[in-house]
């Protein structure tokens, strides 16, 4: 919008090609429209009763950082992200081994492992201290040999 306006403030609009105006009017209407399907997607989220059951039902935990190092092996509980929905692995727990930038897991029945990116398998990099961690329930026990 800012930069619409700018051009059509400083009559740049009339000197230059249609190009110049039509990709910013272009911009903001697929903006707009990503975000009445995301409106439309929270109200749809908002008003679900079976996801409001749910969460009276299963009330959230304290989680706390658990640093970890490429090689370790952890267990994860994998997050709900499109790839682990795909591959119905989506909040089970599982144990993995961290890699630099994936982890690997085998998936039960498989002879073959699965690489995940840190994404998908629920690591995530601290940016301060340049160090890999996963999120834990904070009542969890750490499991024995990881």
């Amino acid at each position: 919008m800012d930069r619409l306006r700018a051009l059509l403030i400083n009559e740049d609009d009339l000197n230059g090609s249609t190009d110049t105006v039509a990709g910013p009017v272009q911009t903001i209407r697929e903006l707009a429209r990503e975000y009445r399907y995301t409106r439309n997607w929270i109200d749809t989220l908002i008003g679900d009763e079976a996801r409001a059951a749910y969460a009276e039902a299963n009330p959230g935990r304290s989680v706390r950082r658990r640093y970890v190092n490429p090689g370790d092996p952890v267990l994860v509980v994998l997050p709900h992200t499109d790839f682990c929905r795909r591959q119905n692995l989506a909040g089970h727990a599982t144990h993995i081994r961290v890699g630099p930038s994936d982890a690997m897991l085998r998936p039960p029945g498989s002879v073959n492992p699965l690489w995940l990116s840190h994404a998908d398998a629920g690591i995530y990099r601290d940016p301060t201290e340049d160090r890999l961690y996963i999120l834990q329930a904070a009542d969890d026990e750490a499991v024995p040999g990881h």
